[in-house]
């Protein structure tokens, strides 16, 4: 499941249903304010850091998508919108 926050941040949590995801999310934060989709699909890679601590690598491309379509939906139609035509593509901080 896929959690996004108020401050438009996204966690991923395994879970049965809602309820089970709630209660996990709040180990971050208070979750009963957060959008809560089920994933259809899930693929992530990691790699070991220098400091031997996981870094995230990068997300299966069907992951990623459904991500930025369901938690970042106006951002989504904005990149494939004409509207960026000739303008810088710094598209998170023109948009938040």
């Amino acid at each position: 499941m896929r959690g996004r926050w108020p401050n438009s941040d996204v966690s991923v949590v395994q879970a049965r249903n809602k309820t089970e995801a709630i209660i996990r999310l709040d180990e971050f934060e208070n979750a009963e304010g957060a959008q809560i989709i089920r994933l259809s699909d899930f693929l992530v890679d990691f790699h070991l850091g220098d400091d031997g601590r996981l870094e995230l690598g990068t997300f299966g491309e069907a992951t990623e998508d459904e991500i930025m379509e369901t938690a970042y939906p106006e951002l989504e139609q904005l990149k494939t919108s004409d509207k960026l035509d000739g303008q810088p593509q710094k598209l998170c901080s023109d948009f938040f």
